[in-house]
């Protein structure tokens, strides 16, 4: 009997760094040949669909309720923002990268709160919906999570910076913030960085290295903690040694958990699986491109992917793998449509002053295991006081034009093109 599966999916995105298994179920002829019958096919080949056979002993899932959302309805990730952010993160390494929309999303509201009318449209045409209507949705969310998922909100003002009634009040009753003044000295880098261990259960142990600049009056934090425990465990007879090919061709042997699951995507760029936690809310989504090699997750045209579901068995690998990052978020505002809050415009945070946003910092870390996966991620958004004068933005993201030129004597010394920096780093 077909089992059918309804639920919102946890994303992780990354080129994966993993360690092998002692097992060698993976690599019989059997499996491989059920692995390679599903990449770049339309959908699996009877074949690979009955290759690799489920644990006997699994029960059928029952389909989920959906949950009462409020009036305004629900607000999803912008995914193709999302997968330009994850993208330009990470640029042109090879390395792995993890971003949490979530987390920065939450952290970005509770700045919404605080802008003038012309700055709060530009929120809205990124978040897809008016202020009131987000703000109904987080207040929804954050009171639907419970042990899977916890998050976390705090805003804290510079001691003398006296915060708006309403932007206080707004913060604390939508986002179930903690509000609070504190000197930004060497002790409130302390309390900040254990406010971000408890509320990772020590995934993230460390944001700030230093008290924030002068000039921050707020800083504004989102703490996302998520801990899902396999709906289907893995057996040990599911568990061995499995071929990763990198980017470069070059093959590694990684820790393989082999499981079949029943929910298959397909698009004309990849295909993919979903594997769900406890309580069918969460689901891992495994995406394998059809191209080999480096990819771009724009080009993967995600949306499309999630929306076109095949309810048949598909034989599964994901490797083990574990990473962490930290990712300097600020010069992604303008992805997002939301440049203009780098130069001013939070005029209903703090009495007497027009602020912006001055760095965001997000930190995030994953663990993908047979019993489950445990991630974490910590947003912090810096809001300076006093309004930036007009100024312009270049930064030397893509290919561009240089000189070494003598300004005295109008005299270029070198003149050249850099198509990849990469390569020009050969010290």
């Amino acid at each position: 009997m077909r089992r059918y599966k309804r639920a919102g999916a946890l994303i992780a995105a990354g080129l994966m760094a993993v360690s092998g298994c002692s097992n060698t179920y993976y690599n019989s002829p059997a499996a491989t040949k059920a692995q390679e019958s599903t990449k770049g096919e339309a959908e699996p080949t009877q074949e690979a669909i009955v290759t690799y056979t489920a644990d006997p002993g699994q029960q059928e899932r029952e389909p989920q309720k959906e949950p009462i959302k409020p009036e305004g309805g629900s607000v999803p990730t912008n995914i193709p923002v999302s997968s330009a952010i994850v993208d330009r993160l990470l640029g042109d390494s090879k390395g792995n990268v993890l971003y949490s929309p979530m987390s920065l999303d939450m952290a970005l509201a509770m700045t919404w709160a605080g802008a003038g009318e012309e700055l709060s449209e530009k929120f809205a045409d990124y978040y897809g919906a008016d202020r009131q209507a987000y703000e109904e949705f987080a207040k929804y969310y954050i009171a639907g999570t419970g042990d899977t998922l916890k998050i976390a909100n705090s805003v804290w003002f510079r001691n003398g910076v006296t915060p708006k009634p309403a932007y206080e009040e707004a913060v604390k009753d939508y986002f179930n913030a903690e509000c609070a003044s504190r000197v930004f000295d060497d002790a409130f880098v302390t309390e900040v960085n254990n406010w971000c261990d408890a509320k990772t259960n020590g995934m993230i142990k460390q944001l700030l290295s230093e008290p924030p600049a002068p000039e921050t009056m707020t800083l504004l934090l989102n703490a996302l903690y998520f801990n899902g425990t396999w709906k289907e465990q893995y057996a040990e007879y599911q568990l061995g040694d499995a071929r990763f090919t990198d980017a470069t061709g070059k093959e590694h042997t990684v820790c393989g958990m082999n499981s079949t699951e029943d929910i298959y995507l397909q698009n004309d760029h990849a295909t993919g699986f979903m594997k769900f936690y406890e309580g069918d809310r969460y689901a891992f989504v495994g995406i394998l491109p059809n191209e080999k090699g480096d990819f771009s997750l724009e080009e993967l045209d995600i949306p499309s992917l999630l929306k076109n579901k095949k309810y048949i068995d598909v034989a599964a690998m994901i490797p083990k793998f574990r990473f962490e990052n930290t990712s300097v978020l600020t010069p992604m505002l303008s992805v997002m449509g939301l440049d203009d809050a780098r130069y001013g415009g939070f005029t209903e945070m703090v009495e007497d002053d027009d602020n912006y946003i001055s760095a965001i910092i997000q930190k995030t870390v994953i663990k993908v295991n047979e019993k489950g996966t445990e991630a974490a991620a910590v947003t912090g958004v810096f809001v300076n006081c006093c309004a930036l004068a007009e100024s312009a933005t270049v930064y030397l993201d893509r290919p561009f034009a240089f000189l070494i030129y003598d300004t005295e004597t109008d005299t270029v010394l070198f003149e050249g093109k850099v198509m990849l920096p990469d390569a020009a780093k050969q010290d």
